[in-house]
């Protein structure tokens, strides 16, 4: 499977997503790409796609709606789309449903684009974290699964946080799990443990809840799930910093690249 390969099977799958092919070369294609919204209203992008082993990747070939660079919009810095992240979800086109998979995904990705363009935010909660952050909140995402499904959910809804205490016992300073800004446990952060054992398991999967310490391995999975969300906090701030001095497109509100700017 070469480039030509991902770039036959995406032509043949376009016509069923209403999409026209303006040129199609061996490596590349540039399509005509309607973008139906829920209101009624429509939108068509000029797209460039460009193909390299078995992936495609996407930009805007005369740019009209899109900022050149918005990490927050999922625009990388020469222009092109970030659809997905590889390693949790991977976007390669190796047949005609894996194209229609990957033009599925643009239309989505362009479909949030025009709310966050309405909007001056980005309106899915369910994306990936920018650059190494990303790594941090999978790591997360499992540990929260392991727990429960409530735990799952409320990481996904952006209700789980991370604080430190400003105190510091013989233990070394904690980091402390909030749900909805309310603390459901503390971590040693240096040892790697939970601060109280004894404390009922806030998993919330039994009537009657089990200590910390005797329900299953959920001890570890807490000290996982606030690690992680400790280091996805670290790493997203050093992403942002990486950039510090570029210029911000102005189209989304509290963009940390205006701030530091």
């Amino acid at each position: 499977m070469g480039a030509p390969d991902v770039i036959r099977h995406l032509a043949a799958a376009a016509p069923g997503y209403g999409i026209g092919l303006n040129a199609v070369g061996a490596t590349d294609l540039t399509a005509a790409v309607p973008v139906q919204l829920a209101d009624g209203s429509g939108q068509e992008y000029e797209i460039a796609v460009s193909a390299a082993g078995e992936r495609a990747s996407a930009r805007e070939a005369a740019r009209a709606r899109l900022p050149s660079f918005c990490p927050i919009r999922h625009i990388n810095q020469d222009g092109s789309f970030c659809l997905n992240w590889e390693a949790a979800e991977s976007l390669a086109v190796l047949d005609r449903g894996t194209a229609e998979a990957w033009w599925g995904a643009l239309l989505q990705y362009l479909r949030l684009q025009e709310r966050a363009r309405r909007l001056r935010r980005w309106p899915n909660r369910r994306e990936w974290a920018h650059g190494e952050a990303a790594h941090h909140q999978r790591k997360a995402q499992v540990a929260a699964a392991a727990l429960s499904v409530r735990f799952e959910r409320d990481l996904a809804q952006g209700r789980v946080a991370v604080t430190r205490s400003h105190a510091v016992s013989a233990e070394g300073r904690a980091l402390r799990l909030n749900i909805g800004g309310r603390r459901v446990l503390s971590v040693f952060d240096e040892r790697g443990r939970a601060a109280t054992l004894r404390q009922p398991c806030p998993c919330g999967l039994h009537h009657r809840p089990l200590t910390l310490r005797g329900c299953g391995d959920h001890s570890a999975r807490f000290v996982e799930l606030t690690r992680a969300l400790r280091d996805q906090e670290a790493a997203e701030r050093a992403f942002w910093k990486s950039w510090k001095g570029k210029q911000c497109c102005g189209t989304m509100d509290g963009c940390p690249l205006a701030l530091t700017a």
